[in-house]
């Protein structure tokens, strides 16, 4: 789902296209923050395969935003037992320290 954006009344927007057919695309807007999504859905999905499997056990990295995140999503994401690491979405969203 690539993930576009364009000027709206001086703010940026973002939104997501995804084929839903044969030459069909849906194209609507983000949410406010469609890093906790996808995580929700990573996290979740990796819950189920480990459920599902013996002997192996797979763990993900979480992609977390630093202005979009709240304290207790990150919080919630590193406490969790199959997150391996976590990336940090910064220079491609236009996030510097500054803007912390």
């Amino acid at each position: 789902m690539p993930c576009i954006w364009e000027i709206k009344d001086n703010k940026q927007v973002h939104y997501f296209k995804k084929d839903i057919g044969k030459d069909r695309e849906l194209s609507q807007e983000n949410p406010p923050n469609p890093y906790a999504q996808v995580n929700h859905e990573l996290l979740n999905n990796i819950s189920l395969w480990n459920m599902s499997q013996k002997g192996i056990k797979f763990h993900g990295v979480p992609l977390i935003h630093p202005k979009l995140d709240t304290k207790e999503e990150i919080e919630k994401i590193i406490s969790n037992n199959f997150v391996y690491a976590i990336k940090v979405h910064g220079i491609a969203t236009f996030t510097s320290p500054a803007d912390i």
